[in-house]
């Protein structure tokens, strides 16, 4: 799956459980502070995920890949799930 393509599915998927306006994710929006993404809407984000991606979606492994202090973006889930 391309970038492109991939990062339309992820936005669709995040606007989905945030009960957003697939216009207000972008790459670089913060999915907690500038989405509103709680603990528990990040465990309903990576089964979503799963679906796009056709496999188990450990984010632990991403918040690790990111440097410290480092908020976790719609584009960091881009970059990290084309490695899948």
């Amino acid at each position: 799956m391309n970038d492109e393509k991939l990062f339309q599915e992820i936005k669709n998927a995040i606007a989905d459980v945030l009960d957003l306006d697939v216009d207000e994710v972008k790459r670089e929006s913060s999915i907690i502070d500038d989405l509103g993404a709680e603990s528990i809407d990040m465990l309903d984000i990576a089964s979503e995920l799963e679906k796009i991606v056709n496999k188990e979606v450990d984010l632990s492994k991403l918040r690790k890949e990111l440097p410290v202090g480092q908020k976790m973006t719609v584009g960091d889930l881009v970059l990290f799930l084309t490695k899948y």
